[in-house]
C-alpha cells in the first residue's frame, strides 16, 4: 500500500492535455476533467522502499486508472482519476512520461447515446466507461517451457506475434512460422515430401530427441541494416542500441551520489535508490565507478561500502 499521496503539478496536467488535443479528441470535445495524482510506496525504517508504490491485481503498475463517482463529481472533484508511481516518475524520460499519460487516458472513452451523442449525467458532467486492455496474458514459463505447443502461453505468444508483431516488436519479421513447420517436422503427413518452403525450414529428422531448430529472424535494429539473427544475437544487439550508458549523463549523476554518501556517512546501492530515486542498475553502475574510482571500497561481510576518498573526488 501507498505510505502517502501528492496531486500532480501543473507540468503533468499539461502534458496530459496536449495528449488529449492529440490522441483523445472525444475527451476534450466533451470536457472530461482529469485530476491526477502521485503514490509513493511505504518506506521501512532505514528508509528503503518496502513495496511498489501501485499494485494492481497482484502485479506492479506505474499507473491506474479510475472513474470518480457522481458525490465525487458533485464535489467538485474531475470525472475520473489516473494514480501515478510518483517514486518512479521523476526517474522516467519525458517520451516515458508522456507514453505513461497516453496509456491511462486511453482507458476512458465517453458514452454515447443511439445517435452518436454525448451523454451526461444529473450535472451536465460526462459519463465516461473504461476500456480495457487490447491484450491481457497471463504467461507461466515453466509451462510455456514443459509443454511448448500445446500451452495456452505459446498460442497467446504466437498470435501475438501474428497480430501485432509489427506494433510490439518493430523491424522484425519471421521467416515464415517456424514453431508450426517444427511441430509439423515431429509429426509428418503421409507424403514424404513436404512442400519445397517447409523443407527449407525444418532439418531432416534424425534417429533419437528432435533438438529445437534455432529461431532465425531477419531483423534491424535501431534503423540499422537488415541482417538475419539468432535470439542471442538479437538480445545482445539491443541491449547494445537500447540500454547503452550516456557517460555525460552519468557523470552529473556520480556528483550526485558522492555528494549523496558524503552526507549520509555510508554508501550502499540500496541508499543510493532511496535517496537519489533511482533504479537498480544505475545506482548498481555507481556503485562499480566509485569504487573502480577508489571513493569507497567494499565493507567485508557488509552490502555497505567504506568511504575512501570522498573529499578528495569533490
Amino acid at each position: 500500500m501507498p505510505s502517502t499521496y501528492r496531486e500532480a503539478g501543473e507540468e503533468v496536467c499539461a502534458l496530459a492535455k496536449i495528449l488529449m488535443i492529440k490522441y483523445h479528441q472525444e475527451l476534450d470535445e466533451a470536457g472530461v476533467k482529469v485530476d491526477f495524482c502521485f503514490a509513493f510506496g511505504e518506506l521501512d525504517e532505514q528508509s528503503e522502499k518496502k513495496a511498489p508504490a501501485i499494485m494492481q491485481n497482484g502485479y506492479r503498475a506505474l499507473g491506474v486508472p479510475r472513474k470518480l463517482s457522481l458525490k465525487d463529481r458533485v464535489m467538485g472533484r474531475g470525472d475520473c482519476e489516473i494514480t501515478l508511481d510518483g517514486d518512479e516518475w521523476p526517474r522516467m524520460s519525458p517520451e516515458e512520461q508522456a507514453a505513461l499519460l497516453d496509456h491511462e487516458l486511453e482507458h476512458f472513452e465517453c458514452a454515447r447515446d443511439k445517435t452518436g451523442g454525448f451523454i451526461f449525467d444529473d450535472i451536465g458532467r460526462p459519463v465516461l466507461k473504461l476500456r480495457i486492455h487490447d491484450r491481457q496474458m497471463g504467461w507461466f514459463d515453466n509451462i510455456a517451457s514443459r509443454h511448448g505447443l500445446a500451452s495456452t502461453e505459446i498460442k497467446d505468444f504466437r498470435k501475438l506475434f501474428s497480430e501485432g508483431g509489427n506494433t510490439y516488436v518493430p523491424y522484425v519479421s519471421y521467416e515464415g512460422a517456424l514453431l508450426e513447420d517444427h511441430h509439423k517436422s515431429l509429426h509428418p503427413p503421409e507424403d514424404p515430401k513436404p512442400p519445397a518452403a517447409i523443407r527449407k525450414l525444418v532439418p531432416k529428422r534424425k534417429d533419437g530427441p528432435e533438438p529445437e531448430p534455432e529461431m532465425k529472424m531477419t531483423v534491424s535494429v535501431n534503423g540499422g541494416p537488415a541482417r538475419e539473427m539468432n535470439s542471442q544475437e538479437l538480445t545482445k544487439d539491443i541491449q547494445s542500441n537500447f540500454f547503452h550508458t550516456q557517460p555525460d549523463g552519468d557523470e552529473e549523476i556520480l556528483k550526485n551520489a558522492i555528494a549523496t554518501i558524503k552526507a549520509e556517512g555510508r554508501a550502499s546501492v540500496a541508499l543510493l535508490q532511496s535517496r537519489m530515486r533511482i533504479g537498480f542498475a544505475t545506482a548498481s553502475r555507481m556503485i562499480d565507478t566509485l569504487v573502480q574510482r577508489r571513493i569507497i571500497r567494499p565493507k567485508a561481510g557488509s552490502d555497505d561500502y567504506e568511504i575512501d576518498g570522498v573529499e578528495e573526488a569533490q
